[in-house]
């Protein structure tokens, strides 16, 4: 996932270059730049047969991605890290924005994952976006959670409805690490007072 964040800014950040230039912002020079980025640790990994098959399937779906935004201006928040308070919770939750692109109406939030299980999904897809109305004062226009193993990609136009069962989903979360703080005094919340995601 580092590798391919950082391949993914990196190509956001090219300068724009025209058609012939070797730096444009072209599906190959991704690629490129992953193999750059890539650090070659196999720590997590069964095997080398593994880390070599990862890394393909990785290059594919960067190299996909990168058709599919070819020409796109930089969007507005690219990996930036943010902090908001969110008052129904009375807690603050933190994130790296992995992309923000702004819309005429509103905003899409794309977030780039290795876990297209449908309870990472469903846990993904409310903590955005009560983070997401917290930091910007509304909902986004949709929500991308896009895998970087298979290349699938999960979207949620969210609801104002949504908010509140965000807010709840969050609440019995902190309540299971509360207990856990309760049953073992050394364990703390996952950021201090907060919540990191």
């Amino acid at each position: 996932m580092h590798a391919a964040y950082h391949a993914i800014n990196d190509w956001y950040t090219l300068p724009d270059a025209g058609v012939s230039s070797p730096q444009r912002r072209d599906p190959e020079r991704m690629s490129r730049l992953l193999d750059f980025r890539w650090a070659g640790r196999t720590q997590g990994f069964r095997s080398e047969e593994h880390v070599r098959q990862t890394k393909r399937q990785v290059s594919a779906q960067l190299q996909q991605f990168a058709r599919s935004h070819e020409g796109a201006p930089v969007p507005a928040l690219l990996f930036e890290p943010m902090s908001v308070r969110v008052p129904q919770l009375g807690i603050d939750m933190s994130a790296i924005v992995h992309m923000a692109e702004l819309t005429e109406q509103s905003y899409v939030i794309h977030k780039f994952v290795i876990d297209e299980s449908d309870e990472f999904m469903h846990a993904s897809l409310r903590q955005l976006t009560l983070f997401s109305f917290a930091a910007f004062g509304k909902l986004p226009e949709r929500i991308q959670l896009i895998d970087l193993l298979t290349g699938n990609t999960r979207c949620i136009v969210p609801r104002e409805a949504e908010i509140g069962q965000a807010a709840d989903y969050m609440r019995f979360i902190l309540s299971v690490y509360r207990q856990a703080q309760a049953d073992e005094p050394s364990a703390k919340l996952p950021n201090g007072n907060g919540f990191f995601m």
